[in-house]
């Protein structure tokens, strides 16, 4: 177990070619957050300085990926700001402002069409979602990633927003992606639980096949009537994922629950594989990573958020004895 403690490119390329199975992490979301690091992503000035920024970090991490890993990446949005707001509860206003933006919601408050680094306008009207997640994918996908699943992260308890013209925000994108066309999957170690409305016994087309035993066949299993994808030992990992809060002692304001993780790892590599967290904030994935008997290795800028991930992973049930911070 190694927690790296620095800039995570340089961290990266410390890290040998294709030694790494899966990698989940969660980075910075654009104009939500100043930790107050110096070189922390987050903070650019347009939305494609920020996408450039990640996906070159990610071009890094490919090449410390295997070439059958997978990457889990949790981004979620941000909203051009209202025109109206204070600088925000978030504590960048300062700082933004210098670089010509005032958060409101999150971004630009002016008002004014920016151009970015796209190459494009974004759209940044007052009050606008800035689709940074599905910006980020595209800038992906170009760069030569396979993009396999947009899984959806919905939250049985959402944040409290203060907004009264639009819904409150209560789901985040993961998405999947990998190297190549071929990887390793392990849909067996995923599967949900059936459904009544998975077993196609309880179709209605089903039904009315076993009344009319229509061929001398009640088993569903026809060509016309098939259960295709259906199995009793459960179904296929969805890409809804339906997950609540976890309780916390610790002072991070952006931990995702455990399952994630768990889900992303117990897929996408066997034990004694090597599992990647570029953004460990308060280690979560590191130690999931450890109890699924995973190695794990997580690079974190901040050294208050790597000291916590730390103290987490050390003090789990003695699990972990050896944990390094390096920097």
């Amino acid at each position: 177990m190694t927690i790296l403690q620095g800039d995570v490119c340089d961290m990266l390329a410390t890290l040998p070619t294709e030694s790494v199975q899966v990698v989940v992490t969660s980075p910075p979301y654009y104009a939500l957050r100043d930790y107050g690091v110096d070189g922390q992503i987050g903070l650019e000035k347009t939305p494609g300085e920020f996408i450039a920024t990640l996906v070159g970090v990610f071009d890094e991490v490919r090449r410390v990926m295997r070439q059958d890993a997978v990457l889990f990446c949790n981004l979620g949005d941000s909203y051009a700001g209202s025109g109206k707001g204070p600088t925000g509860s978030s504590g960048i206003g300062d700082q933004r402002r210098r670089q010509g933006f005032i958060p409101g919601e999150g971004g630009n408050q002016n008002g004014s069409r920016n151009r970015d680094g796209l190459g494009g306008v974004v759209g940044s009207k007052p009050k606008d979602l800035l689709l940074i997640p599905e910006r980020f994918a595209i800038a992906m996908q170009d760069a030569g990633w396979w993009v396999r699943s947009r899984i959806a992260w919905c939250k049985t308890s959402a944040m409290p927003e203060s907004v009264k013209d639009r819904p409150t925000s209560a789901w985040e994108h993961i998405w999947m992606f990998t190297r190549s066309a071929r990887y390793f999957w392990d849909q067996e170690a995923v599967r949900q639980p059936n459904t009544s409305a998975d077993d196609p016994r309880n179709r209605p087309d089903y039904v009315a096949k076993r009344e009319r035993n229509v061929g001398g066949r009640t088993d569903g299993y026809t060509s016309s009537h098939g259960a295709v994808g259906w199995n009793p030992a459960g179904a296929n990992l969805r890409n809804f994922w339906l997950l609540g809060p976890e309780p916390s002692r610790e002072e991070h304001y952006a931990a995702f629950p455990s399952e994630i993780p768990r889900r992303c790892i117990l897929a996408a590599s066997r034990p004694g594989d090597t599992v990647l967290d570029p953004f460990l904030g308060s280690g979560t994935t590191a130690l999931v990573a450890g109890q699924l008997q995973r190695n794990a290795i997580g690079i974190e800028l901040n050294p208050k958020y790597a000291e916590m991930a730390r103290r987490r992973i050390s003090n789990d049930a003695g699990m972990f004895a050896d944990v390094t911070v390096a920097s």
